[in-house]
């Protein structure tokens, strides 16, 4: 029998239908608020609560090679100034297993909380960014064309 092993990832993440170019990595993390309504009335000394607003983040680390020149770099050369400076929420979608038709995929919007770069001699740049997502998230599967 023989075994297979998948190094890698196949995500594929746009920003404002920019793919990014040389996925590492990408993550959500969604989370919940609380309020907290206990009365005196509760009985065992239990607190009760209510589930309030969800708010989440997504994380997203990529290569980025800056000496890249030509059509094919220009998404690598814009995508990370653009980030850096931008106050807008931007359209992110997020295929986790790819873009192929069938597969599942995220869309939502999402303004930059925190971006890194790092210089390293002789290799490909790593960068990250983090988003907070602003408004609902939509969980979707890719259509037939």
């Amino acid at each position: 029998m023989a075994i297979t092993k998948v190094i890698g990832s196949f995500a594929v993440v746009t920003i404002d239908t920019v793919a990014v170019p040389l996925v590492k990595s990408a993550e959500f993390s969604i989370s919940q608020s609380e309020v907290d309504v206990t009365d005196n009335d509760n009985t065992g000394a239990w607190n009760s609560f209510l589930m309030g607003n969800r708010t989440g983040t997504f994380s997203l680390t990529f290569n980025w090679d800056s000496a890249l020149t030509g059509t094919d770099a220009e998404p690598q050369e814009v995508f990370p100034v653009n980030l850096a400076g931008t106050n807008a929420a931007l359209a992110i979608v997020y295929y986790p297993n790819g873009d192929d038709v069938g597969s599942r995929r995220y869309s939502f919007s999402a303004k930059p909380m925190e971006f890194t770069h790092g210089i390293s001699n002789e290799t490909v740049v790593e960068c990250s960014v983090t988003f907070r997502v602003t408004g609902a998230i939509t969980v979707d599967v890719v259509p037939s064309p």
